[in-house]
């Protein structure tokens, strides 16, 4: 009977007792309200309670996925161990990964969900009411102790305030129930604390401004607007929208996506005014967000040769770029780039031939055009290479014809010109006015005036020779007036 009783002990204990030791990845620090570098400078953190981790290809999304991150690939946690995300434009040290937010965390609230790999919601914290402190300051974030969210100084990549279980490992029933624990209890909580609003008070209207927060000048960027009363969700009413760039629009504008283009570099306030009806004088909701614009910085950095006539662009600014819809021209041929075409930041992507069919001459007019039209680079103007410029230099006297024409037909001259380096006429003309050489004007000016000294003088000469020829050496004075009376 002992024996049975052990044997069945022994199976539970192989069955249930590896429980304790699953991975229990949580979302466990939560900087919405950005650090002491400005309301953008936002950043969240995930902890592991259990054994190591692959969170290769985990996602974060709020509940209309513009807040949209993905762990990168062969990242993971080991137990007790913290990974921290940061949005591109915060200070925040130390930190795992840097990624735009898409729109950022919504100051009012947030619905977030952590998923693995193959999309399984893993946590989900539904603040889509409110945070649990509202009134949180940027030098704090809010952090998971173990039981409930708490307010406390920033703790990246370490314990959190007066943490529990968060980090270490806990009792079964805390693994187990840890994802349920992070959406039940602060529920439990927002929960008990809504009834007894809700009791004494109506929901309120809430407007969230969607939008990228960096864009680049003269590209236009995407804007929405999300109004909810409670858990419904409007779509009528009034807008009123302040670019901050000196543009306003006003009207039913938002509800669908809609573009705007900053032509500057520079950070732009936006601010939405939401009205209930149309009518209306009273504003019923607001929200603001900060624009951050940069030069477009995008560029054809290099192409190809005759085998393979490739197209390397490059983006040397800090934020990655869509290009959806740009497009290669040259010489009546037009390449476009599909929808979702992104250059990450500092990197380049290179277009083949094959797909493309440009072909080795095309260079010379090559451009690179934006979804607006307009010409982000041009290939053809800015690809004069220093080589051609120094061919220029020394064989502009040269081909102006400043030498002897004997000079030139000479052996030794042209021994000295190798054939593959002379250029023509139209490239020397046009790289002489570039470069700002005007030798051949100059010369020209020196045998113009040259010229006119040496007519002066045969002109002086030949008078003085003719006035002579008309008074004999053997004439006198006296026949000098004896010719005039004749």
């Amino acid at each position: 009977m002992d024996k049975k009783l052990i044997l069945v002990l022994s199976i539970f204990i192989f069955f249930f007792g590896f429980k304790f030791a699953d991975a229990e990845v949580i979302i466990n620090e939560i900087a919405w309200k950005g650090t002491t570098g400005g309301s953008t400078y936002e950043w969240l953190e995930l902890a592991n309670s259990g054994s190591t981790e692959d969170i290769s290809g985990w996602t974060i999304k709020d509940e209309t996925s513009q807040l949209n991150i993905t762990i990168p690939a062969g990242v993971s946690i080991s137990n007790g161990g913290f990974y921290v995300i940061k949005r591109t434009t915060s200070d925040i040290t130390p930190y795992d990964f840097s990624t735009a937010f898409n729109g950022g965390l919504n100051d009012a609230g947030e619905k977030l969900i952590l998923s693995d790999s193959g999309g399984t919601p893993k946590q989900t914290l539904d603040f889509s009411s409110g945070w649990p402190d509202e009134n949180m300051t940027s030098e704090n974030t809010m952090q998971w102790n173990g039981s409930s969210w708490i307010t406390a100084s920033p703790t990246p990549k370490a314990q959190n305030e007066d943490s529990g279980s968060g980090g270490d490992e806990g009792d079964g029933d805390d693994e187990e129930n840890t994802e349920e624990d992070d959406s039940s209890d602060t529920s439990d909580d927002s929960s008990d604390s809504d009834s007894e609003t809700k009791a004494t008070a109506t929901p309120t209207i809430k407007a969230k401004i969607l939008a990228d927060p960096s864009a680049f000048a003269g590209q236009p960027v995407e804007f929405l607007v999300d109004v909810k009363y409670g858990s419904l969700t409007y779509a009528t009413g009034k807008c009123f929208w302040n670019f901050g760039d000196g543009t306003s629009m006003e009207g039913n504008v938002g509800f669908q996506k809609f573009t705007h283009i900053y032509y500057y570099p520079g950070e732009y306030k936006v601010l939405l005014e939401y009205y209930r009806s149309n009518g209306s004088l009273t504003v019923d909701a607001s929200d603001e967000v900060v624009i951050k614009v940069v030069p477009t910085t995008v560029l054809i950095s290099k192409v190809g040769d005759a085998k393979d006539f490739f197209v390397e662009l490059s983006n040397n600014s800090n934020y990655e770029i869509d290009i959806s819809k740009w497009r290669l021209e040259a010489n009546g041929k037009i390449f476009a780039f599909p929808r979702n075409t992104v250059i990450m930041s500092k990197k380049q992507i290179t277009v083949s031939s094959r797909l493309t069919g440009f072909v080795l001459g095309d260079e010379k007019n090559l451009k690179l055009i934006s979804s607006t039209g307009e010409v982000v680079h041009n290939y053809g103007i800015s690809s004069t290479s220093a080589e051609n410029m120094v061919k220029v230099l020394y064989q502009a006297p040269i081909k102006a014809g400043i030498e002897d024409k004997d000079t030139e037909n000479s052996p030794e001259t042209k021994s000295e010109i190798p054939p593959e380096t002379k250029i023509s006429a139209e490239d020397l003309s046009a790289s002489a006015i570039n470069s700002g050489i005007e030798t051949k004007n100059n010369v020209n000016n020196y045998l113009f005036i040259g010229g006119l000294v040496f007519f002066l003088i045969i002109s002086c000469g030949a008078v003085y020779f003719l006035r002579k020829s008309k008074n004999p050496a053997n004439m006198t004075s006296g026949d000098d007036f004896h010719i005039i009376d004749e």
